[in-house]
């Protein structure tokens, strides 16, 4: 009779870990759908700066750091801005 409540048990927390997998999953589904609408986004926006010659031709864009709320825009090679968020 142990070893069937073992068993029961360990097939109770088998389902448990699955669905927190399959909840994991999910939610890096939805973050990289997000990550890359972002970057979608601002290279939208850059590219309709350069067309309206409001930022110059060249525009390096780090967000390399973005999790962290750091990132870097530098334009025309020249003029660096480093962001930070609090």
């Amino acid at each position: 009779m142990r070893k069937e409540h073992t068993s029961s048990y360990l097939n109770s927390f088998e389902s448990i870990v699955a669905m927190i997998q399959e909840a994991r999953n999910i939610v890096f589904r939805v973050a990289n759908g997000a990550m890359v609408e972002l970057c979608w986004k601002i290279g939208q926006y850059v590219s309709q700066k350069i067309a309206s010659s409001e930022w110059g031709e060249r525009v390096d864009i780090n967000v390399s750091n973005l999790k962290k709320g750091v990132y870097t825009i530098v334009l025309n090679n020249s003029a660096s801005q480093t962001f930070i968020k609090n």
